[in-house]
């Protein structure tokens, strides 16, 4: 942007008479306007823009997050699901318009832009593996043997299932007495098959 500032330049020599010291009239001064970089925000026209930095977690499930703006920091909604590149418009947070009508400021857009983890622990990549399986993604690579884990977690909980149903079995019989049925009938059954047997020989 240049200024121009009527009668502020320089004023040349005329070259006429009595020495040629006599100089003309002043010329114009203009002053060009760059504007320096900044690390919040970037400027387009009247626009600011804002690059926020959010995590993976924030992006797919939602949230707020501090941005700040020339006024001071703000909360803004992150909707579920942004993707890199996503943005947001906070009208009237931008700069002020020259040349326009009193008042009038331009817009701040915040820019959304996932951070994706380079390091994963073990809880975090099982979390994300078992996320894989629930969207059913062949692609993603697994190394924490999921499956298998189910597979034998699996196995053990039918072992204890069996091992509870033989334990509340016998409560439920303790319970209803029916045991004391069962016992009963066994004791009758032992005595009829142990019942008096006739001695062998003639002599009886």
């Amino acid at each position: 942007m240049r200024l121009r500032v009527n009668g502020e330049g320089d004023a040349p020599l005329t070259g006429q008479a009595l020495g040629g010291s006599v100089k003309g009239e002043k010329g114009d001064l203009y002053v060009l306007i760059r504007v320096a970089s900044d690390p919040k925000f970037k400027r387009a026209g009247s626009d600011i823009l804002h690059t926020a930095t959010i995590p993976l977690t924030t992006a797919a499930l939602g949230g707020e997050i501090k941005v700040p703006t020339l006024d001071g920091d703000v909360m803004v909604k992150v909707p579920t699901g942004s993707t890199s590149g996503d943005r947001v418009t906070l009208s009237g947070m931008g700069m002020k318009v020259l040349s326009g009508r009193r008042n009038a400021r331009g817009d701040l857009k915040v820019e959304f832009k996932v951070q994706m983890p380079k390091y994963l622990s073990a809880n975090q990549r099982t979390i994300l593996e078992m996320l894989a399986d629930e969207m059913n993604d062949k692609n993603a690579k697994r190394i924490m043997n999921i499956n298998r884990t189910r597979d034998e977690s699996k196995e053990t909980t039918t072992q204890d299932d069996h091992t509870n149903e033989g334990f509340l079995r016998s409560a439920w019989h303790n319970i209803t007495g029916q045991h004391k049925n069962i016992n009963t009938e066994k004791e009758s059954e032992t005595k009829k098959e142990d019942g008096p047997k006739k001695a062998s020989g003639s002599g009886s």
